[in-house]
């Protein structure tokens, strides 16, 4: 099972970085596929577009330092993945009400996506993105945190501290 989630902590780092680099370094371009024709791409959304990416390259280095196996990496690997599902969740919070960002995009997407400025495509290939990640999370955090422990590994017992 620690191959299973090394292999997975490697591929999800590789792919942030990559959309990362994209963003960062075509932000007009990556725009242009997700906005309706009939609008123009400001400057200020160019820069938080790569903002946005930045903050995805910056989220690629604790996923890159969880790979190797090492005696804390079960607490460090579900501290990683808690953070990467609450910010899946936190991208769909409209107003004071919380919602995961796959059921905000999908309800975009199919009722009023011309409010957002952006094509419905492009809100359902979102979802498509989010969904599959925030289900991966989830289910490695709280379903089966088995995976996250290296061979051999004990898992560590409620209430009792470890030190560093």
């Amino acid at each position: 099972m620690a191959s299973l989630i090394r292999f997975a902590l490697a591929t999800e780092a590789v792919f942030n970085v990559l959309g990362a680099v994209i963003l960062i370094v075509f932000p007009q371009g990556c725009l242009s596929l997700a906005v309706a024709p009939s609008d123009s791409i400001s400057g200020s959304a160019a820069l938080l577009c790569q903002v946005f990416g930045a903050m995805v390259l910056s989220l690629s280095v604790p996923l890159f330092l969880c790979i190797p196996d090492s005696t804390a990496v079960y607490e460090k690997r579900r501290i990683v993945y808690k953070t990467m599902a609450a910010g899946e969740i936190a991208y769909g919070i409209i107003g004071l009400t919380p919602r995961p960002a796959v059921i905000i995009l999908f309800l975009r997407a199919s009722q009023d996506y011309e409010k957002t400025g952006f094509t419905p495509e492009f809100l359902t290939r979102s979802v498509l993105v989010f969904a599959p990640a925030l289900a991966w999370h989830s289910y490695a955090v709280f379903v089966n945190p088995a995976i996250m422990r290296t061979a051999g590994a004990v898992a560590p017992r409620v209430g009792t501290k470890k030190v560093q």
